[in-house]
């Protein structure tokens, strides 16, 4: 089936302090690149603790894996001259498992932009797009407090194919003999490259951060598996946080379509 190129927009209230800001936030990733020495699957996950992994968990209010079972969509609330009508995107998960803070069934995240309600999609950039039945771990931050909450933006996002780990750019995730989160190649799955919002089926264009662009397709190790990343998620939780109980504390806040909320114009 031909990939359709939806016409894309970018408003005004995207720029430039929601831009900047995701731009920082996306440009801190924890997925390093480049040409490292070949090593084995086991090798690779008895390597130290990447150190940066460790600071990235840190700062996530909540860490699980799960499948994208709802993508909604809705305008941000007018409540006077000094807001306007933003689109946003409301992504409903089934949690398969916690690794830190509590969830319940489901967690609903909302992200900035969607479609504008004129056959148009306003997008920031490095802002992940969602189909049912994509399947993901997530690191969560700020959730309703952010235009992107996970950590690093799409660098929080960790994409599960047949249980194997990708980055939200579609490369292939391993483990460099030091402990590195490393890129590798890109990925010849269609499920990694188009996202279907509304019908339309969207393509992946250049949608590599800055942090995976130009990456060697020779790194170190085999690729990840879920049970390698969770192992060595649960080691920097554990790392960052201490013996406390990572799942411990209030139940995780999640975003509903109903609840009112404003943007600022700029």
């Amino acid at each position: 089936m031909p990939f359709l190129r939806a016409p894309f927009v970018r408003p005004a209230f995207f720029t430039p302090l929601l831009v900047a800001a995701l731009a920082a936030g996306c440009a801190d990733s924890s997925v390093e690149t480049g040409e490292s020495p070949d090593d084995t699957q086991a090798a690779a996950t008895s390597a130290p603790l990447d150190s940066a992994l460790v600071d990235r968990v840190g700062g996530a209010d909540l860490v699980f894996v799960g499948e994208v079972v709802r993508v909604a969509h809705r305008l941000s609330d007018v409540a006077g001259p000094d807001t306007m009508a933003a689109p946003h995107t409301f992504v409903t998960y089934a949690v398969e498992e916690v690794l830190l803070g509590r969830a319940g069934d489901e967690v609903t995240l909302r992200f900035a932009g969607g479609p504008t309600g004129d056959g148009r999609f306003a997008r920031v950039s490095g802002v992940p797009r969602f189909t049912p039945g994509d399947r993901d771990l997530l690191l969560v931050q700020d959730n309703e407090r952010s235009a992107c909450p996970l950590v690093g933006c799409g660098q929080g996002r960790y994409r599960l194919l047949d249980d194997r780990v990708y980055t939200e750019g579609g490369r292939e995730l391993r483990v460099a003999a030091d402990g590195r989160l490393v890129a590798g190649a890109r990925a010849e799955r269609p499920e990694l490259d188009v996202a279907v919002v509304g019908g339309v089926v969207y393509e992946r264009v250049g949608e590599d951060s800055a942090a995976e662009a130009g990456t060697s397709a020779v790194v170190a190790g085999d690729q990840l598996t879920l049970d390698g990343l969770s192992g060595r998620l649960t080691a920097a939780i554990a790392a960052a946080f201490g013996p406390s109980d990572p799942t411990a504390g209030p139940v995780f806040r999640n975003a509903d379509i109903a609840r009112t909320f404003t943007i600022p114009r700029p």
